[in-house]
């Protein structure tokens, strides 16, 4: 209803413009899509490991975080209790999708924020997705219609996700120090930026500091001081 509006509202005042040669129904064009148009040699070239390295972070903890916020909302996971069944499987399936969509020259097939919306509306199973590729499929017929769409009508979708993306907060011991600042530089840090993985990446780094400058160490779990000294060195290197 936010997107139909806002579309409306812009070509009404002037801010948005019908599409050249405008169809409703396209077969889609493939022609230029770069099918396992794989450059290695090149990469090679151009330091093979730190493209890695540095892919590997943001794509790790873009999922990382957005699993655990669409699972936490569809009430599978509790990350207070640190419990997430079936984590693993679904990192995999996200590291097999961005891998195969790289190899076929498409988007990054991953998990995105947006799947909030579907969990806000009763999606619980894989079926949801599924039933979205389906319709994915359909809606390559009729993408044209999605130019008549301006990017100021994306804004109300985005910020009703956000909101929904927000409910976890009251979760947190905002009494706590070592506990609140580091969650404030995650959600700080992520829009400002327009990144998950430095938002994530930031509380990672914070939060095992804050707790050995407290001298609590016995709260943290042992494998995130690796990780945070591994992400602090992503950075300083990149």
């Amino acid at each position: 209803m936010g997107a139909v509006v806002t579309s409306i509202l812009a070509y009404a005042t002037g801010n948005a413009q019908l599409p050249e040669n405008f169809s409703i129904i396209a077969v889609p064009d493939f022609s230029k899509a770069a099918f396992f148009q794989l450059d290695i040699g090149s990469a090679m070239s151009m330091g093979l490991v730190t493209i890695i390295f540095s892919f590997t972070f943001v794509e790790l903890f873009d999922s990382m975080g957005t699993l655990i916020g669409t699972a936490t909302k569809a009430g599978i996971a509790n990350p207070k209790e640190g419990k997430f069944p079936g984590l693993g499987k679904a990192m995999t399936v996200d590291a097999v999708g961005v891998s195969f969509g790289a190899l076929l020259g498409a988007s990054t097939i991953t998990a995105f924020v947006e799947s909030a919306a579907g969990v806000g509306a009763g999606g619980r199973t894989g079926l949801t997705a599924v039933t979205c590729g389906i319709l994915f499929l359909l809606a390559l017929l009729f993408a044209p219609l999605i130019t008549l769409v301006p990017n100021c009508a994306t804004a109300p979708i985005l910020i009703l996700v956000g909101a929904l993306m927000m409910e976890p907060i009251r979760d947190i011991d905002f009494s706590d120090w070592t506990e609140a600042f580091p969650a404030f530089m995650v959600i700080a840090l992520m829009p400002f930026t327009y990144s998950i993985a430095n938002g994530i990446s930031a509380g990672l780094i914070m939060y095992p500091l804050l707790k050995i400058v407290a001298g609590r160490t016995k709260e943290v779990h042992w494998i995130m001081y690796p990780l945070a000294i591994i992400v602090l060195i992503r950075y300083i290197w990149y």
